[in-house]
């Protein structure tokens, strides 16, 4: 049996958050570049790991469910999830977090875009 220390583990966590961060920044800069045009490029990548920090302390464990968090941080703002009816909302009993963050996320630039007309 291959024993995994807790110091490994915490390497293998950061090891996967770096590039969980990397393939993010590349997917918002080729995909939704509209959306982190306001971040220097030079911040960006801070910023992606400040996001990516927060979900998981907010709950949020899968990579679709993190790039989520983290279009709505750039949308909205760092903390935007303690907000109260976010963090209400977020918290929905029966619901997978992914699935509530993608509704969210398409809620906001559905209203901002009718805002717009």
């Amino acid at each position: 049996m291959i024993r995994i220390s807790h110091e490994q583990l915490q390497a293998f966590i950061a090891a996967g958050d770096k590039n969980l961060t990397i393939r993010i920044q590349d997917y918002l800069e080729s995909e939704v570049v509209d959306l982190v045009g306001d971040v220097p490029a030079s911040e960006r990548h801070r910023f992606i790991e400040s996001a990516i920090k927060a979900g998981r302390e907010a709950g949020i464990e899968t990579d679709i469910g993190l790039t989520w968090f983290t279009m709505l941080t750039f949308l909205m703002g760092p903390g935007f999830d303690q907000n109260p009816e976010i963090a209400a909302y977020l918290s929905t009993e029966g619901v997978d977090k992914d699935d509530l963050l993608d509704d969210l996320f398409n809620a906001i630039v559905d209203e901002a875009e009718k805002e717009t007309e």
